[in-house]
């Protein structure tokens, strides 16, 4: 979805600003986050901040961020990307 392609742009951003000794780790766990979705869509859990059951979220473990989404019929739509050190949820 736009909004969350906007989030990751933007932590991918600020990621290469401040983590110059792992520039590459970002983007890595989010190709792998997305691989693993692909294969197993209900791998993330029900996520706890967000109204509604239908949003997921999976963590990514290395860099910290938790990837939000929706399982449809069809496909996994990612719906926001969201540091697990902010306070609030995320905008979905």
């Amino acid at each position: 979805m736009p909004a969350a392609e906007a989030q990751i742009q933007s932590a991918q951003d600020r990621w290469l600003v401040h983590r110059s000794d792992a520039k590459e780790a970002l983007d890595r766990d989010v190709e792998s986050a997305l691989s693993t979705l692909s294969a197993h869509p209900w791998a993330g859990r029900v996520a706890p901040d967000v109204d509604g059951d239908d949003v997921r979220r999976l963590l990514l473990r290395n860099v910290r961020y938790f990837l939000y989404y929706r399982v449809t019929s069809d496909r996994v739509e990612v719906v926001a990307f969201w540091h697990a050190s902010r306070r609030g949820s995320p905008p979905i």
